[in-house]
């Protein structure tokens, strides 16, 4: 690619924190705006601060949702809760891809202009905290409206989501009036392209890493990923049919301890299909 043809690419940042955090270590933010390290690390720290509250809301979301149940279980549903879970993930993935995106690019850009910024290590930073929360809050999104028996709690789970993704951007609206915030506006251009050899150990090492990440995110991430919505019950449930043949098989023959022979009981117990699978998990019990 020609020097002009790449320098008319550019990067376009949203109006949230971590687009602000990021470019708070740009030099000629830092000479324009005199912006010190004190505040350059407030702004890391909030930074910071945002991607924890995510994760543990996150967290506390899958615990909730996962691990507090005795029985976890995916179920298909009906047509209307089936519509409303892929219509609900196509909209939240819509919203995440631009940060997702955003925070991919914000790597390749510091990885190929490390010279316009005063510190390299807290931008690779900020970069890697909207793209890990990101991707986090669509997988769980999906496996939150997995186990979601109606349209209403589908709904409930959507909306909270939302509210979860924007976090960074309530964060940079509630701020008072200050400069950076019109510096998102302007859009960062590539100057040159910086031949791979040129660059030192650690550079290459994130680049490698943006290029496995950008063709993660172009072949499969942006194409299929609500769409696991779909398969996931049907992928569970084949899993389920295959651990309670075994779970059959050893209680049947007498060979499963006492541990084993409760767990498969609860197992058989939480995926019977009707009254007949119920009375046969009870039988074995009696069996025992």
């Amino acid at each position: 690619m020609k020097e002009t043809e790449y320098a008319k690419k550019k990067l376009h940042l949203e109006h949230d924190f971590y687009a602000i955090s990021y470019i708070s270590y740009m030099k000629s933010n830092v000479l324009k705006h005199k912006i010190n390290r004190v505040k350059q690390s407030q702004f890391f720290y909030q930074s910071c601060l945002i991607f924890m509250c995510q994760i543990v809301i996150i967290y506390f979301i899958l615990w909730e949702a996962v691990f507090s149940q005795d029985q976890f279980q995916i179920v298909a549903h009906g047509f209307l809760v089936y519509m409303t879970q892929l219509l609900a993930c196509m909209l939240l993935h819509i919203e995440l891809c631009n940060e997702v995106k955003q925070a991919i690019f914000m790597l390749k850009y510091l990885n190929d202009y490390p010279e316009k910024f005063t510190k390299t290590f807290p931008p690779l930073l900020i970069a890697m905290m909207q793209l890990t929360s990101g991707i986090f809050s669509e997988i769980v999104n999906i496996v939150m409206l997995a186990t979601r028996h109606d349209v209403i709690h589908c709904l409930e789970h959507f909306v909270a989501f939302e509210i979860l993704t924007h976090i960074d951007d309530l964060y940079a609206e509630a701020l008072p009036h200050f400069p950076l915030k019109k510096e998102i506006e302007t859009s960062l251009y590539y100057d040159i392209k910086r031949p791979f050899k040129e660059r030192s150990f650690s550079q290459k090492i994130v680049r490698v890493f943006y290029k496995t990440v950008i063709v993660v995110y172009q072949s499969v991430y942006y194409y299929f990923t609500p769409f696991l919505i779909l398969y996931l019950p049907y992928f569970w449930a084949f899993n389920n049919q295959h651990d309670d043949a075994n779970c059959r098989r050893l209680l049947g023959a007498g060979s499963a301890s006492a541990e084993t022979a409760a767990k498969c009981l609860s197992r058989c117990l939480g995926s019977a299909a009707s009254s007949a699978d119920a009375s046969i998990c009870h039988r074995m019990l009696e069996d025992l």
